[in-house]
């Protein structure tokens, strides 16, 4: 009697199993991303955590290693971006080694404001690239930093849906791994590469949509040396990507030149993420800042313009004249 109602209880929760994986659609892998394509242009709000490494060597053979951890929050479907990205780096330049880690925040509020704070950053041995004395004057405080054209929102600094839309559109499947569990929920599970012709397509079309030109030669040349593969989580019920992960690749060919990275991205809270707030505190930022404008006075009849900054700048580059505010 007991053996029979272990058998039974077995056999229950066999075909209770076998009952939930057949609520899952069995779809193609086109057909499934060609929904998730569909779904990551829909879609309004995510929450998403990265973390990757990377490691580059330059023109004269001097390599640099680094990680990165990134958490973020996308909303009105790319227009509104926070996130603040913890990362450290370790170039071996001949004379020695030189370390950088910091944590730096980023809000972009709308197409014309982008607020940057540098949280905290630490340097180890000589970089030429860092000044502390300058960075100290930086660290802690949020600063706006001006428009130009509305570069803030032609520039993708996050994944935001389009960048989603784009791993749907620009990817071939190597391997369908079937159906996964992730957070308690099934996906659709995919190794998959990035497929030049399709990137071109792609690229393509997007600079028809914005108007502008497409070299298609240079486009073709700048990937020839480009190798990316990965995998994909899909949502199984809504189609939303779920999490990616990307190990890339590239040799500039006749040089010493490359890069290789590896990194996933977490998806969460899909149309489900909180506002972002602005800060109230933010302080003008300047590019003069960078070489000794530090302060320029209240009386001035009106702000300097990016233009005239660049004047500034340009002057203080080729003539080595002093500005007007620079501190000594």
């Amino acid at each position: 009697m007991k053996r029979s109602v272990v058998f039974a209880s077995c056999l229950s929760v066999v075909i209770s199993a076998c009952s939930q994986v057949s609520d899952v659609q069995i779809l193609s892998p086109e057909e499934v991303l060609k929904n998730a394509a569909q779904v990551s242009m829909d879609l309004e709000t995510v929450r998403y955590d990265l973390s990757g490494d990377v490691h580059i060597v330059d023109a004269n053979d001097v390599p640099t290693n680094g990680t990165m951890t990134m958490k973020g929050l996308i909303r009105d479907s790319g227009e509104q971006l926070q996130f603040s990205v913890d990362f450290s780096a370790t170039t071996k330049y001949p004379e020695g080694d030189s370390s950088l880690s910091a944590t730096v925040d980023v809000i972009i509020a709308g197409s014309e404001d982008l607020f940057v704070r540098l949280e905290r950053y630490d340097l180890d041995g000589t970089n030429p690239f860092f000044n502390p004395e300058l960075l100290d004057k930086f660290t802690g405080t949020w600063w706006k930093v001006p428009s130009r054209d509305n570069q803030v929102s032609s520039v993708s600094l996050t994944p935001n849906p389009r960048i989603l839309h784009a791993q749907s559109q620009v990817i071939s499947v190597l391997k369908d791994k079937g159906l996964a569990t992730l957070q308690g929920r099934k996906m659709y599970h995919y190794d998959v590469r990035l497929d030049q012709d399709k990137m071109v397509t792609y690229l393509q079309q997007l600079a028809g949509e914005a108007q502008g030109e497409f070299d298609e030669a240079a486009v073709r040349a700048s990937l020839a040396d480009l190798e990316a593969k990965g995998e994909i989580w899909i949502d199984a019920e809504t189609f939303a990507v779920q999490k990616l992960h990307w190990d890339i690749r590239q040799k500039l060919t006749n040089t010493n030149q490359q890069i290789q990275t590896s990194f996933t991205v977490n998806f969460s809270d899909h149309n489900n993420a909180p506002a972002i707030v602005p800060p109230t505190d933010a302080k003008d930022f300047s590019p003069l800042m960078f070489f000794g404008v530090t302060d320029i006075p209240e009386t001035q009849s009106s702000p300097l313009t990016p233009e005239m900054q660049d004047d500034i700048i340009r002057q203080l580059l080729e003539e080595g004249a002093d500005s007007p505010y620079t501190t000594r």
